[in-house]
């Protein structure tokens, strides 16, 4: 009854009125469409939805359904998000799913090649957020990542910082490129004049 009301409502609004392709003019049908979408159950491997559409007609107060069309949904589209891969400045922490200990991590950092990775990483880290660790980065991965939601939170607020002093630091140079391009402009203009008056 409340969708019915609201769809009443919006009907009798003219400026909501759109016209409708292979709409029937002798109707008085002001368009509003209606959709109703189902819920996935969480059990479901493989996810399948069905969606209803009604169109309101106000000449004879009611929905009639409708079929509707849904695009980019099926095989035909795989290709389009199999090429996909994400861009992240962030460095790739491999997730062992032992349980990381500081004994373990201690132990990997001591040798050579741990240690280069660990300087790489943590240069990689430093262009997006200064200030964290790698160590700590590595805690929020694997299965005891829910005891260090407080370091998840320090390294958002160290993106941010990051972020901000990006920001000041363009800004800085906007200014710095404005103040030389008035100064060529002045420049030009002298000269100008210069070859103007000889």
């Amino acid at each position: 009854m409340r969708e019915f009301s609201v769809t009443r409502s919006l009907s009798s609004t003219p400026n909501l009125s759109l016209p409708i392709q292979n709409a029937d003019f002798n109707s008085l049908f002001a368009p509003s469409i209606f959709l109703l979408f189902t819920t996935p159950l969480h059990d479901q491997c493989i996810q399948t939805n069905q969606y209803r559409a009604f169109q309101f007609r106000s000449s004879k107060p009611s929905f009639n359904p409708l079929s509707i069309d849904i695009v980019n949904i099926g095989p035909a589209f795989r290709g389009h998000y199999g090429s996909f891969s994400p861009n992240s400045t962030l460095p790739f922490l491999n997730c062992d799913l032992r349980n990381l200990t500081a004994m373990n991590e201690d132990r990997n950092e001591e040798n050579v090649s741990g240690t280069k990775e660990t300087e790489k990483d943590q240069a990689l880290l430093d262009t997006c957020a200064e200030g964290m660790q790698v160590g700590r980065l590595s805690l929020l991965i694997g299965p005891g990542a829910t005891n260090y939601t407080a370091g998840l939170e320090d390294l958002y607020e160290k993106m941010l910082s990051k972020i901000e002093s990006l920001a000041r630091l363009v800004e800085t140079s906007s200014a710095k490129v404005l103040e030389q391009e008035n100064l060529n402009r002045k420049l030009r203009y002298k000269v100008a004049r210069s070859t103007g008056v000889e």
